[in-house]
């Protein structure tokens, strides 16, 4: 974000029932693997998704962690935004 001088955006509503949730990420996340995690593809990251955690910040805290974002203390190669939103139930 911020790279182009006029970006366009679309908004979109999702409505979530009690227990769902959605997880936003930048690609700087998907580059983010070292050692022995594989760069996180859209498959490895639904199964780190899987189960549903408990609330927002621990479905986050597993995947940064799985991504190996904590365990190396190294600079990613490239900026990491993720949000998680979940609805409770």
């Amino acid at each position: 974000l911020g790279l182009l001088e006029k970006s366009e955006f679309v908004q979109t509503s999702v409505d979530l029932k009690p227990g769902e949730a959605f997880f936003l990420y930048t690609d700087g996340l998907s580059g983010v693997g070292q050692g022995e995690n594989p760069r996180l593809s859209p498959k490895r990251l639904g199964e780190m998704l899987q189960p549903i955690a408990a609330d927002a910040k621990a479905m986050l805290t597993r995947v940064l962690e799985q991504a190996a974002i904590r365990k190396t203390g190294k600079v990613a190669p490239d900026d990491v935004a993720a949000v998680v939103v979940r609805r409770s139930n």
